[in-house]
């Protein structure tokens, strides 16, 4: 019976050693995905100041109607940001809010809905392109008075979308795109100015409606979307609605412009002809965006001085002109244009960069070189960058 018991114990000790073991071996991680929701409750509506709670929410799906989320919370103005890392299939995702009251949308870091006010209990939806792998969503939303509702839920509307070289049109024998098409056919391009007269001999003269849908490949750019019509249109691209102007009026034009990733993207439009002419016209246009750039303004002082210029590249510092810059004015005061920045690696914050101010083949001054101990130095894109030593401008 004693060895029994001394082995019995042995063993519960080896089982001990072993599991604080592997806890030891096995590395801390950051988020990954479907981890769940992790929640900062503030007692607030503006998000400001430490989370009063942070815990993991399994989903956003809230329906507290006058109370609150927890008793540390109170059960008006309150706000909660939720954040979380979500692996996706390759495909079109529709993201689906219900909110009582103000909500934003991130996915990726990017704002794909922005309805930060009172409301009712409100329901929107949001349609996107999502690559496989994981993406980062994060919801923000506040309470001020009366119900407080917070929903977020996500669906796979398709796999993929196949280029097609004609319009789908679907026509309506109503003002309101109500019920079973009259007439579906393909239309080559949206380029009607049917005037008193019809589309087609089914379709009426005034009050019909139409809605065209097409995919189309495009190259990675910024487009501008042109609609001309009379009456009503709304513009949809990718889901998203970037042209709503569905009132009577006479041919105006109205312009969106959109950043498109390089691929297929599904737009859609919607018109109503109401009475007299009928106009629906659409186009689009790639434009130039100019490459992000910066400058850096500072001072050459003593005399026979010159500024180098380095910039990081993610590894290490590439001299931007190995022959330097001397003065130009004879206050000393300089100013370097062009100064290329990364926006998609460093947005708003500025590109590092270093600068630095040598007279007779000595270092006198240098901003950037953080090895150094020196402060950073970056320079933000379409801005004015001034060196911590300057010269009043001549």
């Amino acid at each position: 019976m004693f060895r029994r018991r001394v082995f019995s114990l042995a063993l519960a000790s080896l089982l001990s050693t072993a599991v604080v073991l592997m806890l030891w071996i096995t590395p801390g991680t950051a988020q990954t995905a479907d981890t769940g929701w992790q929640g900062e409750y503030f007692d607030n509506p503006w998000l400001v100041g430490a989370p009063v709670l942070t815990r993991t929410d399994a989903f956003i799906d809230f329906h507290w109607g006058t109370g609150a989320p927890h008793d540390r919370i109170p059960v008006d103005r309150f706000s909660v940001r939720w954040s979380r890392v979500a692996r996706f299939e390759a495909g079109r995702y529709r993201f689906i809010v219900e909110v009582d009251d103000g909500v934003r949308l991130f996915l990726d870091g990017q704002l794909i809905l922005d309805r930060w006010h009172d409301q009712a209990p409100t329901t929107y939806t949001v349609e996107r392109e999502l690559t496989a792998g994981d993406h980062a969503l994060r919801m923000e939303y506040y309470e001020n008075t009366g119900w407080a509702v917070a929903r977020l839920r996500w669906e796979r509307v398709q796999v993929s979308v196949p280029p097609t070289a004609t319009w789908r049109g679907e026509y309506f024998a109503n003002p309101w795109l109500a019920g079973t098409p009259t007439l579906v056919r393909e239309d080559p391009d949206i380029q009607f100015a049917w005037g008193q007269g019809s589309p087609d001999p089914q379709i009426p003269a005034d009050r019909f409606s139409v809605r065209w849908t097409r995919a189309v490949r495009f190259e990675q750019g910024r487009y501008r979307f042109t609609t001309l019509t009379d009456d009503g249109v709304r513009l949809y691209i990718d889901g998203q609605l970037v042209i709503d102007r569905w009132v009577d009026m006479a041919p105006t034009t109205h312009t969106a412009v959109l950043d498109l990733t390089e691929g297929v993207h599904t737009i859609r439009m919607e018109y109503y002809e109401n009475a007299g002419n009928a106009t629906a016209k659409l186009s689009w246009e790639k434009i130039r965006v100019p490459p992000p750039v910066g400058n850096i303004i500072t001072c050459v002082r003593p005399r026979n001085s010159w500024i180098k210029i380095y910039r990081w590249d993610g590894e290490r510092w590439v001299d931007i002109n190995p022959r330097g810059w001397g003065a130009i004015s004879p206050s000393g005061y300089l100013k370097i244009d062009g100064l290329p920045v990364d926006l998609a690696r460093y947005g708003g914050q500025g590109h590092p960069y270093r600068v630095e101010l040598w007279a007779n083949h000595t270092l006198i001054r240098s901003v950037g070189n953080t090895s150094r101990g020196e402060p950073e130095f970056r320079v933000r894109a379409f801005a004015d960058n001034y060196t911590p030593w300057g010269c009043p401008a001549p």
